[in-house]
């Protein structure tokens, strides 16, 4: 920053309450004041960046004369993690149509493709009853289970030039419960009955 009499400078995170200077583990500043200068340069460095810490960063300079600010985008890469993944195991019956879901989360962001058996759907699996739409950071897979071969364990796998992660969605049978077998009346008043269901045995 430039200006007369010098400026106090200061960071921030735009969109952020904790202050940079809480953060002194990971986080330093250094100010460099060029003599005989009204220049002052000064110098955010992020050891080890996080994803958490990506975002706009504000540098403000301020004098008694007023306030300048610069910001800058800090963009943090990492390989693919499933941790928005809400989707372990999807059910269907009598040949139901089902779809599995598959989000990945990653900068930059990953291609998503489905394999079934050690085999990829679409590449090494050409099969006119899986149908794959989009393919990163989210996809989903289109299944009609015509036979009993269908089920079983699906993986959404998401790479990108940092790495490759793996999530298994089961795809599982579901059957009707079977007849409650008995209703059991366990306390009548003049007002009220009270029972209870024994419940099938599947």
């Amino acid at each position: 920053g430039r200006g007369v009499p010098r400026p106090s400078i200061h960071w921030r995170k735009i969109g952020s309450k904790v202050k940079l200077a809480t953060e002194m583990h990971r986080i330093e500043l250094n100010e460099d004041i060029k003599t005989n200068s009204e220049v002052t340069h000064s110098t955010l460095t992020i050891f080890s960046p996080e994803p958490p810490d990506a975002g706009l960063y504000e540098c403000i300079a301020v004098n008694e004369a007023g306030r300048h600010s610069k910001s800058a985008k800090l963009i943090v890469e990492f390989g693919p993690t499933f941790e928005s993944q809400e989707m372990d195991v999807q059910w269907s019956w009598d040949q139901k149509p089902v779809s599995l879901s598959c989000v990945a989360k990653s900068v930059p962001d990953a291609s998503l493709t489905w394999w079934v058996g050690g085999k990829q759907i679409g590449r090494h699996i050409l099969d006119k009853n899986f149908k794959i739409r989009g393919l990163g950071p989210e996809s989903e897979l289109f299944i009609l289970p015509v036979s009993d071969r269908y089920y079983g364990t699906y993986e959404c796998r998401a790479e990108n030039k940092y790495g490759t992660a793996v999530h298994p969605i089961q795809l599982a049978v579901a059957h009707p419960p079977g007849q409650i077998r008995q209703v059991v009346v366990e306390k009548v008043t003049a007002t009220t009955l009270h029972f209870r269901f024994v419940p099938p045995e599947d």
